[in-house]
């Protein structure tokens, strides 16, 4: 288990091997972010045996590349305050099946939730402003069959461009019908 506590936002790092829990990346199950924690630093976390997160009730953004390559999750519950999702964030979580994004999250980053390959369903609310490009790396595979907005099911060949101000230009390639 490693415990993240203090105040304020972790530091951004330029690669994971500057983290300090580094050398314990393959050990670490369990993963508690603190209440005092307001943002994830960018390359914080690669625990491809990371079974658990506890996230703080602070957190309103988590950088690039901050958990990537997750191979045992099937479920993601985010910080309900959480406001912005970086690039990469989520990358290579081959388990994840489904996410629900929180109401507050306004930007999402590119591609991060690549190679999440059974990722199949996305819930979110209708206040998202930005999607970056390649989402998930899979809507051009047509991986996924549901996003869910504001409790409504729907397939994402029949998603209206007019819920996002600004989408990213790779997020809808091979999604052809389009109203």
């Amino acid at each position: 288990t490693l415990i993240i506590s203090g105040n304020g936002d972790m530091p951004d790092y330029t690669s994971y091997e500057e983290a300090p829990w580094y050398a314990y990346r393959k050990t670490i199950s369990h993963l508690i972010i603190k209440d005092g924690i307001t943002s994830i630093g960018s390359y914080s976390f690669l625990f491809e045996n990371l079974e658990n997160i506890e996230w703080g009730d602070n957190i309103t953004r988590i950088g690039n590349h901050t958990l990537d390559d997750c191979k045992k999750m099937t479920e993601l519950n985010l910080p309900s305050n959480l406001v912005s999702i970086g690039s990469c964030t989520f990358e290579g979580w081959t388990a994840l099946t489904s996410v629900e994004i929180p109401n507050n999250v306004k930007t999402i980053g590119n591609e991060a939730f690549q190679e999440c390959e059974n990722l199949v369903s996305v819930k979110f609310s209708n206040k998202i402003e930005e999607i970056g490009i390649d989402f998930s790396g899979r809507f051009h595979n047509r991986a996924i069959n549901d996003i869910i907005n504001d409790k409504n099911c729907v397939k994402a060949s029949k998603l209206h461009r007019s819920i996002f101000n600004r989408i990213g230009i790779e997020y809808w390639h091979g999604v052809n019908k389009l109203k």
